[in-house]
């Protein structure tokens, strides 16, 4: 449900700016492949996973500066250290941003980040969660910097802060409940390179984002919990083509 809810308005906002649309706006569709290494904690919970993951999205770019963003990222592996044995696990990432070049390789953007983590007991584990899900979304604000290395490609450097909201729950009734709720102030760092050839455009590069999550409480009663950490670290590779 929060991935539908992410989702419908990215592509609604994506299809107004497209529509409008002039000579000085180009559309540049994009697909690439991620490695998502992925460390969650919370009191005694804790995981950890490699998800290979599939990128889709899209760009609008605007020759004054601006452009436009959506990224949607998905995939599943095997969790370990949740269950007795290595489970299911699956994750979805939806990034909506909008930037704005201020010259000199400098550009300031912000958006919205929502994720979620499902982790399955497909094993039949005995005395364990049927499933559990780890739900993150909020704005962030960032700053990138670009340095060219020669007249096709370049080397870009980011950095941003998320105010997030996070949540995980298990649905397993037999169970004794497991759910919170909490805020974070955390942060995500990126480094990539760039190649332009003609109108396709290729690009690699490592990202960084560590949240820990404090004023946890439960829905049933707001009792306090633990603080929860959520860290994860991907490799990817994109190609986009300008249209």
């Amino acid at each position: 449900a929060m991935l539908k809810r992410a989702i419908l308005p990215c592509l609604i906002f994506g299809l107004s700016v497209t529509s409008t649309a002039s000579a000085d706006w180009f559309f540049q569709p994009k697909a690439g492949f991620e490695i998502r290494n992925v460390e969650f904690e919370s009191g005694n919970l804790q995981g950890s996973a490699s998800i290979p993951s599939m990128i889709l999205g899209f760009s609008v770019v605007n020759s004054g500066g601006y452009y436009f963003d959506l990224d949607f990222s998905s995939g599943n592996s095997e969790v370990s250290d949740f269950y007795p044995e290595d489970d299911y696990i699956e994750r979805f990432d939806v990034t909506l941003s909008a930037g704005y070049s201020l010259g000199d390789g400098l550009t300031v953007f912000g958006g919205i980040n929502s994720t979620d983590t499902q982790i399955e007991n497909q094993k039949g584990q005995v005395n364990q969660p049927v499933d559990y899900q780890i739900i993150a979304e909020g704005p962030f604000l960032g700053l990138a910097k670009t340095f060219s290395v020669d007249k096709s490609s370049s080397i870009t450097a980011s950095i941003a802060a998320g105010m997030m909201t996070g949540k995980y729950e298990s649905t397993d009734i037999e169970l004794d409940p497991l759910d919170g709720e909490g805020d974070s102030i955390g942060y995500s760092a990126s480094v990539s390179y760039t190649k332009r050839i003609e109108k396709t455009t290729i690009s690699a590069g490592i990202k960084n984002q560590s949240y820990t999550y404090s004023d946890m409480t439960t829905y049933q009663d707001n009792s306090a919990l633990p603080d929860a950490s959520d860290e994860m670290t991907s490799f990817f590779v994109k190609a986009a083509y300008t249209f």
